[in-house]
């Protein structure tokens, strides 16, 4: 279990998938290939956004949280206080997080069920926002617009 300060940061979507009982992945509610941003502060708050790259690809288009978070006894714990699904606004999330390197990946349970892998992200430099991207820079939009098909 990594320490609280280890996670402090933003982490960009990797993947997100479920696995059947046999520990086998299968595709995620968000698709093949869905696109995110998971932002953990060393005072204890928490945002996630996650989106399917092609709508409609999964069983949602959208997936979103913001709460609190802490690690307890070995365990990542979410409170979820504003969500995109009302019906988890006040749950706590238990979680099972590994951190090797810049990958942090939670899982539901140690054996099976629902995987998400997150890669650490480098510092933004520059403008806000900007045409031109390295891989530490800030957000492409035009490709950003392309890839997930968004128009003005």
């Amino acid at each position: 279990m990594p320490r609280p300060d280890d996670l402090v940061g933003a982490w960009r979507l990797e993947s997100f998938h479920d696995t059947d009982a046999d520990g086998r992945p299968m595709t995620g509610p968000l698709g093949a290939e869905p696109d995110g941003f998971l932002l953990y502060t060393d005072c204890g708050h928490l945002a996630v956004g996650m989106m399917a790259a092609v709508p409609g690809a999964g069983s949602a288009d959208y997936m979103g949280y913001s709460g609190r978070w802490r690690i307890d006894g070995g365990i990542l714990r979410h409170l979820i206080l504003v969500c995109s699904r009302p019906d988890w606004v006040g749950v706590e999330q238990v979680r099972v997080a590994e951190l090797a390197d810049d990958l942090l990946t939670i899982r539901t349970s140690p054996d099976n069920g629902r995987v998400v892998r997150w890669r650490r992200t480098g510092p933004a430099s520059g403008a806000p926002y900007s045409d031109s991207r390295s891989e530490e820079g800030p957000m492409n939009i035009s490709a950003a617009r392309e890839r997930h098909a968004i128009r003005r």
